[in-house]
């Protein structure tokens, strides 16, 4: 056998060797490998077990027995070491099913190359709707639903994933994802995913909008202005809902509502427009009764409340935070009390949100920047319940 033979065979049994290697969950089935690398088992005990659900049904909570599973987890030595609990979702899929007990399959999300064995298979879901016996409906329609949240839910949290968007747009590349973080905020709880469409593109594309569309399980919500081709395509996408929004070019951020009052004729167009294609249509405005009252004539389902003025009081000091929570609260009640359903955001934060939270006739609020500026130091799962916790306690 000459040199260059015994090479090549040299370099085709390494290649399968290093294929085997990269393909871990493969290449761990072969004994000879194994013993090479060496198996080793951790158990991670107490995982808890997520749910994907539709907030938009009759459900109003649920119960996941056991709430955390055991996983038995292994692999080759040095990754089974560097491996850390937060890597691990278990989760269930629930989405479509009515009040019931449900017995349904544990699902998995983990890192690739290691096997995963959870002390179950199969988790018992218990969803109830605790009024839906007193009206004799078994499983009510989506506006019935929401028409009774505020008796028996806290708000619910719709997270912005602009600014994922913002850091990938920074070098013009693929990555983060806007889309995949919008998946883990929903296995992590979140009732909702808003993205801002804006004129000059500086985030989110239209390509993310169109892919959310079809990804997303719970509800989208597509903060937008009255450019014409983004109505356009707004109405041939059919989001759940729409929230229109001032915008200026030059703005860092939105810097406040929408002026609805000299703008009614416009917003009254649209509004019927994007309502005629089966989108639902909120407002962002400012908590001015005035505003309020002209939003109710274009039309729309909802207000979004501007919590940016509130927010920025509760960082000046208490006395000027208790002024504006008051306007928001008063502005929230009016709204509710003329027919219109109201949700909140911009500038909420872990210091500042549950004040919103505890409002009654607040369904729900959209919270972005602090949400994704959180995820940086404790990992975008834990950033979402850390929200969802302050949200449910208020």
């Amino acid at each position: 056998m000459t040199l260059k033979t015994k090479y090549k065979i040299f370099s085709a049994i390494s290649a399968v060797f290093i294929w085997f290697y990269i393909m871990g969950d493969l290449g761990y089935q072969f004994t000879l490998f194994s013993k090479a690398r060496g198996i080793e088992e951790r158990l991670f005990e107490g995982q808890k077990v997520m749910v994907l659900s539709d907030p938009a049904e009759a459900v109003l909570s649920m119960e996941v027995l056991p709430p955390a599973v055991d996983l038995r987890v292994s692999g080759f030595k040095k990754k089974i070491r560097e491996l850390n609990p937060e890597e691990f979702s278990p989760y269930v899929d629930v989405r479509g099913y009515g009040p019931g007990r449900y017995e349904v399959i544990l699902n998995m999300i983990h890192p690739k190359g290691i096997k995963v064995q959870p002390a179950t298979n199969v988790v018992e879901v218990v969803l109830k709707a605790d009024w839906a016996e007193q009206i004799k409906t078994p499983v009510l329609s989506t506006d019935l639903a929401r028409s009774f949240r505020g008796r028996f839910m806290k708000s619910t949290l719709g997270v912005n994933v602009d600014h994922v968007a913002t850091l990938r747009e920074a070098r013009k590349i693929s990555e983060p994802d806007p889309v995949q973080a919008a998946v883990i905020c929903e296995l992590a709880g979140c009732h909702g995913i808003t993205v801002h469409l804006r004129e000059d593109r500086r985030h989110i594309q239209q390509r993310d909008v169109t892919v959310l569309k079809d990804l997303v399980k719970t509800r989208l919500n597509l903060e937008m202005s009255l450019d014409p081709d983004i109505v356009n395509f707004a109405c041939a996408l059919k989001p759940h809902q729409v929230t229109l929004v001032p915008e200026n070019r030059q703005e860092v951020t939105t810097e406040g509502g929408l002026d609805v009052l000299t703008q009614g004729e416009g917003l009254t167009r649209e509004v019927k427009r994007l309502q005629n294609a089966g989108v639902v249509v909120s407002l962002f405005v400012d908590p001015e009764p005035a505003q309020i009252e002209a939003s109710l004539k274009t039309g729309a389902q909802f207000i979004e409340i501007h919590t940016g003025q509130y927010a920025h009081a509760v960082e000046r000091g208490e006395t000027f935070g208790a002024e504006a929570l008051k306007r928001v609260r008063e502005a929230a009640r009016m709204a509710q009390g003329l027919g219109l359903r109201v949700n909140a955001g911009h500038g909420l934060n872990l210091r500042n949100v549950q004040a919103i939270a505890a409002i009654d006739a607040v369904e729900e609020l959209n919270i972005g920047h602090a949400l994704i500026g959180h995820a940086l130091f404790v990992g975008l799962k834990e950033a979402v319940q850390s929200f969802l916790r302050l949200i449910e306690s208020a």
